[in-house]
């Protein structure tokens, strides 16, 4: 795995906790739920200013250029008391999953960042008939819950679709977000994405949404995984399917959604420098989305402020790989931290200016010795 890290910090110089974190939650995601997380009330306590039916926010927002106030229901899930109390008072995450992805297809990112900072998983509203709506749209969205919450500043944290939803509310709004991880972001000019979109597509031909989902599961999991953990794609493929109902409409939503993300050409350099803020970036070299080569060019071109992680022999979901813990525990490091990387490295070298006195002074006092010895013998020559 090759990343950009703190100066003279490795992977095995993480702290304990987020290492301790990332095992855990691995270990014993499957085996149990938090009930916090779900947690109606916690929810509905923070958004005092929105109607609330179980986790679902009604939010109302001009749509277009006109005056109508447009009713949207979205759907969160909120943990917005983490587990290390010393920590409430940070930033607080809006986490956006990926393509027909909820809290439980994935709980691992929602767990380990809900231990940090309060967060809320929001999944996307569907439009009239239960047509895909547009990146900019759900964008908006996470605005508006970010409003609702009355929270004036947030971090974004976006796997695929969710990493161009967080880059258009950057774009757009690059005030209110504090910094940016975009994990597995797709290049959708690139062929292997037309492909394999292609792909899913056709195995919808059969109108077999089950077939559909595991053929957008397998696209998300590098061959040789798939090849050696059979019981683990199993088990991702299970808790895939009951998330949510096999039928017409996932199907539409699915495929809807996909047509959005290839209708989003701001995932590039340009679209990127849009959002001003500190950006982490993970991609795994063996994503069958789309390889890397548009995050290494990000990170090229906007080296002061970006942070890129390739990670060796991962997929679309990183963290499935043997790599991913190591991933994963550097993306906590990034959250935890109040400021980008490279302003704390910025800091550490002004940190020193004490050291750099000292020595100055040693220096100057040295010659000052010496110029006294000189003085002192020309004395004594005459």
């Amino acid at each position: 795995m090759r990343m950009r890290r703190r100066p003279g910090q490795s992977v095995d110089d993480s702290e304990d906790s987020d290492a301790e974190d990332v095992r855990e939650t691995n270990a014993d995601v499957d085996a149990k739920t938090d009930a916090d997380a779900s947690s109606p009330s916690a929810t509905a306590a923070a958004a005092s200013t929105a109607a609330t039916a179980g986790n679902t926010l009604t939010i109302k927002r001009k749509t277009g250029n006109d005056d109508d106030v447009k009713g949207i229901e979205v759907q969160i899930t909120g943990k917005l008391a983490p587990t290390k109390k010393q920590t409430a008072t940070r930033t607080p995450v809006i986490l956006l999953m990926d393509v027909g992805m909820s809290k439980e297809d994935e709980p691992l990112l929602f767990e380990l960042i809900s231990r940090q900072r309060p967060v809320v998983l929001m999944e996307y509203a569907h439009g009239p008939d239960d047509t895909a709506r547009s990146i900019r749209d759900l964008g908006a969205d996470a605005v508006a819950v970010a409003d609702h919450l009355n929270w004036p500043k947030f971090v974004l944290v976006g796997l695929g679709l969710g990493a161009m939803v967080a880059l258009s509310v950057g774009q757009r709004w690059p005030g209110r977000v504090e910094k940016l991880c975009s994990l597995s972001c797709p290049d959708v000019k690139h062929p292997q994405w037309r492909r394999t979109v292609a792909s899913l597509k056709a195995a919808n031909e059969a109108k077999d949404c089950r077939a559909l989902c595991k053929q957008l599961v397998a696209s998300m999991l590098p061959e040789d995984f798939a090849a050696a953990s059979p019981e683990h794609v199993k088990g991702i493929e299970d808790r895939f399917f009951a998330a949510k109902p096999m039928n017409a409409r996932t199907c539409k939503t699915i495929l809807g959604q996909l047509d959005q993300m290839s209708a989003f050409t701001e995932v590039n350099v340009a679209g990127w420098k849009k959002y001003p803020g500190p950006i982490f970036v993970i991609h795994g070299n063996a994503d069958k989305m789309s390889p890397p080569d548009h995050m290494k060019e990000l990170q090229a071109k906007l080296e002061s402020r970006t942070w890129l992680l390739i990670v060796t022999g991962a997929g679309h979901l990183f963290w499935h790989s043997s790599n991913g813990r190591e991933a994963t525990s550097e993306m906590m490091h990034f959250l935890r931290e109040d400021d980008s990387p490279h302003q704390r490295m910025a800091e550490g070298i002004l940190g020193l200016w004490p050291v750099f006195a000292m020595i100055a002074l040693a220096v100057l006092g040295y010659y000052a010795v010496l110029y006294d010895m000189e003085f002192e013998l020309k004395s004594q020559a005459f």
